[in-house]
């Protein structure tokens, strides 16, 4: 998941007109970390690695933790 996440932040910060965007994933993420849109893990890593789990069934996931305040402008509503 997370790659997609950055694709998507790639092409959505390429159509607002934005320059000088990292085509590299790993340069982008400490980048946007950097600038305090990812949260990082305790080990200061941009991925986050999570389980969904309902009884039996089972998937791994790799996520981006953003703060709410960068996702919406009033994240209280």
């Amino acid at each position: 998941m997370s790659k997609r996440v950055l694709d998507k932040i790639r092409s959505h910060m390429t159509e607002e007109g934005q320059s000088g965007i990292p085509s590299d994933n790993t340069r982008l993420m400490d980048e946007l970390m950097q600038h305090g849109i990812i949260i990082p893990t305790d080990t200061e890593r941009a991925i986050w690695k999570i389980t969904v789990q309902i009884e039996d069934w089972g998937k791994d996931l790799t996520c981006l933790c953003l703060p709410l305040n960068q996702l919406w402008a009033n994240p209280q509503a």
